[in-house]
């Protein structure tokens, strides 16, 4: 067992007991790169590629106690505990994992997808609407940073960039981890990344980084294949308090 002023191995029962303290200002910034591919074999389907560019940054620091909980139990198999980020939930005092906090994010969609000419000559009426295209902030983002288990941490952002009409090419990717088959990471979609032993965080800062990268392609014979060549970054730099 570890020992420290800013890492302990607690649980919450005791930090609500009289020994929690704030330990660390969190921070997280992610990226993300979607290069995709379409191939339609419809009247004047889409053919060519674009890629959509997302970068995020939590709006301001958020206070934590980062500990390893031997309570903290929920993902499968994980018996033994789990990193986690405490505050203070509510008004009445209970230790919870902190919320998901606000983040500033914007997204660059770029189509450069032209329309299959028809085999019989003539055009596509004007071509692929591609007027929503460029770049854009995204309202109501939040970014988690949570315990996944003793040796991982998640990260996740919140807030999708395709909305239901959007006139621009963005493959199969919805949002930084949707749907998880096409972005990557674990089952849920979410980034996992790797922590340092617990003494490391007695520095006065420590950053933590992991990437993925996922290529997947669907299509029925027929009908348009898309392919997402999809690459994230997910960062999080913990500062001591104290």
């Amino acid at each position: 067992m570890v020992l420290g002023a800013a890492v302990l191995l607690v649980c919450a029962s005791a930090a609500h007991a009289g020994t929690f303290h704030y330990s660390h200002r969190v921070v997280a910034t992610g990226h993300l790169v979607d290069h995709w591919t379409i191939d339609d074999p419809g009247y004047c389907g889409a053919v060519g590629d674009g890629t959509v560019t997302l970068d995020f940054k939590s709006v301001k620091p958020a206070k934590a106690w980062v500990v390893i909980d031997p309570t903290h139990n929920s993902e499968p198999n994980n018996t033994l505990g789990s990193w986690a980020l405490l505050g203070i939930g509510d008004a009445f005092g209970h230790i919870t994992d902190i919320r998901a906090k606000p983040a500033t994010a914007t997204v660059d969609l770029v189509d450069n997808t032209v329309a299959r000419l028809p085999p019989e000559g003539g055009d596509c009426g004007g071509g692929i609407d591609k007027s929503d295209c460029g770049i854009r902030s995204l309202k109501g983002t939040k970014v988690e940073v949570a315990g996944y288990n003793r040796k991982l941490i998640k990260g996740d952002l919140y807030g999708g960039f395709r909305p239901p009409r959007l006139n621009c090419g963005t493959g199969n990717l919805d949002a930084f981890s949707s749907p998880p088959a096409v972005a990557g990471g674990n089952r849920m979609g979410e980034l996992l990344i790797k922590m340092p032993k617990p003494s490391k965080l007695r520095q006065k800062s420590v950053t933590v980084t992991a990437t993925t990268h996922k290529k997947t392609s669907f299509g029925d014979p027929g009908s348009a294949t898309v392919t997402d060549d999809v690459t994230r970054t997910f960062t999080v730099t913990f500062t001591r308090i104290r």
